[in-house]
């Protein structure tokens, strides 16, 4: 909850900015983004992730692996992650 509400008070500019992290053609990849959202919702277990998504979990760990080499951001960091959920939730609740 605390990451949407933080992204409520947040100036356009900046917003834009953290929308921006994640290049839009990656969205067109719907898997991935889904994949890696659940990843960083489970906390970065690749295994609960996998469970939950229903895939094998090495599924997941090339898809982790696919969206690190495109954006060079590596999600298995934590800071890195929290900036990519942030991007993620920000796009979301900018379509919706």
């Amino acid at each position: 909850m605390i990451p949407y509400l933080l992204l409520l008070h947040l100036d356009k500019s900046a917003s834009q900015f953290i929308s921006n992290l994640i290049p839009d053609e990656l969205f067109k990849d719907r898997d991935l983004i889904h994949s890696i959202k659940i990843f960083l919702e489970c906390n970065m277990n690749l295994s609960m992730a996998a469970k939950k998504l229903y895939i094998h979990r090495n599924s997941l760990q090339y898809r982790v692996d696919k969206f690190i080499e495109k954006t060079g951001i590596d999600v298995k960091q934590f800071k890195q992650a929290v900036a990519v959920y942030h991007a993620l939730i920000s796009r979301e609740t900018t379509i919706s």
